[in-house]
């Protein structure tokens, strides 16, 4: 991983248990094409995430979709 950045803007406001937050992740690869997804383990972590809404970018391609439990690799191919 380069580089990570969290943002929480509405921290401490009581949304009635629910919560929103940004999280910015920069990763360095040198093999690009060997690298076809990204697991995400926070769900592992923190099981009362019900999804997370994820933007991406490489070199040659950028799309969004959303993860879930279920569902939890990023698809890069």
């Amino acid at each position: 991983m380069w580089s990570a950045r969290v943002d929480v803007p509405l921290a401490g406001r009581g949304l009635g248990g629910h919560a929103s937050f940004r999280v910015s992740y920069r990763f360095q690869c040198d093999n690009l094409a060997q690298l076809s997804g990204v697991n995400m383990a926070l769900f592992l972590s923190f099981p009362d995430i019900h999804e997370i809404k994820v933007q991406w970018l490489t070199p040659e391609r950028q799309g969004a979709t959303t993860l879930t439990a279920q569902h939890n690799q990023l698809q890069l191919k």
